[in-house]
């Protein structure tokens, strides 16, 4: 008995050094690509952003630039445009082109998306979203909401998403869009910033994320 404990030991700490190198050498470049003075500027100096966008990248098999110019970080919270969340479900290989159907007038104004599975040939539709379902879930009316300016493009994206959460959830693995975090936020009260330079581990990645949190709850409690 204790001859098999010993064997397994240490095939179980290899596991854990290989998951680690790996993490390391994912945060080595994230430190590299920091440095690039092409990159947007919410990444340009950010290694934890760019440390997100190389992951990101790695899942969606895409150029991490590409991923970077679509990432926004809203209220704390990191979001994608709904635009490449649409070109993620195009690109997945699944699906035929995404496309959207509008029908009715005023609060009646809808929008579904949908196209074929390639598979099965079956016809696959997102749930109906319309713009009285945006007034009552709160998304339109807030100030600067687009659902008020360009209400058929977001009624498109967010049954795109929709789409997506139905029929793709392995693939965009809960990824949110802009638009979604900009619905359901509101305007933070406070703003606290780290180096974010001095990163030299996966750790220190956690507690700058940690130290926001932190910094929030204090400010709340002297209220």
């Amino acid at each position: 008995m204790n001859a098999v404990q010993s064997n397994i030991a240490p095939i179980e700490n290899k596991k854990k050094l290989e998951l680690s190198r790996q993490d390391q050498e994912l945060l080595n470049k994230a430190k590299l690509l920091s440095r690039d003075p092409f990159i947007p500027d919410t990444h340009r100096g950010n290694v934890p952003a760019c440390f997100s966008a190389i992951r990101m990248s790695n899942k969606f098999n895409m150029d991490p630039m590409s991923v970077m110019q679509s990432m926004y970080f809203i209220h704390g919270k990191m979001g994608f445009s709904s635009t490449f969340i649409i070109a993620c479900i195009n690109a997945s290989g699944r699906f035929t082109p995404l496309r959207f159907e509008f029908a009715g007038e005023g609060d009646d104004r809808s929008c579904i998306a949908y196209c074929r599975d390639k598979e099965s040939n079956e016809m696959l539709k997102s749930v109906r979203v319309s713009i009285a379902m945006a007034k009552k879930e709160g998304w339109a009316g807030k100030r600067g909401s687009k659902w008020d300016t360009m209400p058929d493009l977001m009624l498109q994206y967010r049954s795109a998403t929709f789409f997506g959460r139905a029929y793709a959830p392995d693939y965009l693995m809960g990824v949110h869009t802009k638009e979604e975090i900009q619905d359901i936020s509101d305007t933070p009260k406070y703003v606290h910033k780290v180096n974010t330079t001095e990163v030299n581990t996966i750790k220190d990645i956690e507690e700058m994320e940690e130290k926001q949190i932190d910094f929030n709850n204090d400010n709340e409690d002297r209220e």
